[in-house]
């Protein structure tokens, strides 16, 4: 894949002026209600539902004596 060089000052801002927000919104809006959206989630939340997940089958397991990942 080629990388692109950066736009440049005046061509960001001929981009931006081009672009349509209230219509790139209400498509964004009507993609997640239709559920063709997806969630983006952050490496320490994809983390922290993890050591979750691992503490409540620990609970599960009459493992609790052992004390929680964190």
């Amino acid at each position: 894949m080629k990388a692109e060089k950066p736009l440049t000052d005046k061509e960001l801002e001929e981009w931006e002026s081009s672009r349509d927000l209230d219509a790139e919104l209400l498509d964004s809006v009507r993609q997640m209600k239709a559920g063709k959206g997806h969630v983006a989630m952050s490496y320490q939340e994809q983390v922290k539902r993890d050591i979750e997940a691992l503490n409540k089958v620990d609970k599960q397991d009459n493992t609790a004596d052992m004390g929680d990942y964190l």
